[in-house]
C-alpha cells in the first residue's frame, strides 16, 4: 500500500484532485505525500513571511529560474490552486487516518 502521487502531476502542477492521484491510501505510508509540491508551497510561504516576497538563496533552491533579490509575484489563480492543493492534501491524510485508525468521521 502506498500514498504515492503521480510524479508527472506533482511536477506539472496540474489541477487534478489529489484523491484521484493516491494509490491505496494508508496513513502509515503517507510521509512523502505530495512532498515536492508541498515543499515548493512552503518555500513560497517562507518567502512572503520572512523575506517580504524578496527572493533569497533558500527560495532559489526550489525555484532555480527566479532571480536573487527580485520580488516573487503570484497571480490570484496560482494562489488559489496552491491553496486548493493543500486543502486536498489535508483531506486525503485525514481520510487515510480515519480508515487506518478506525476514527469517527465528523461533518
Amino acid at each position: 500500500m502506498s500514498c504515492r502521487l503521480e510524479a508527472a502531476h506533482l511536477l506539472a502542477g496540474e489541477p487534478r484532485r489529489l484523491q484521484d492521484s493516491i494509490v491505496s491510501p494508508n496513513f502509515n505510508d503517507c510521509n512523502n505525500l505530495g512532498k515536492p509540491r508541498s515543499k515548493r508551497i512552503l518555500q513560497i510561504r517562507h518567502l512572503y513571511t520572512h523575506q517580504n516576497g524578496i527572493i533569497d538563496e533558500k527560495f532559489r533552491q526550489s525555484f532555480p529560474t527566479e532571480k536573487l533579490n527580485d520580488e516573487y509575484r503570484m497571480t490570484l489563480d496560482e494562489f488559489l490552486k496552491r491553496f486548493e492543493y493543500l486543502a486536498q492534501s489535508i483531506e486525503a491524510v485525514d481520510e487515510a487516518a480515519r480508515k487506518d485508525f478506525k476514527l469517527a468521521s465528523f461533518s
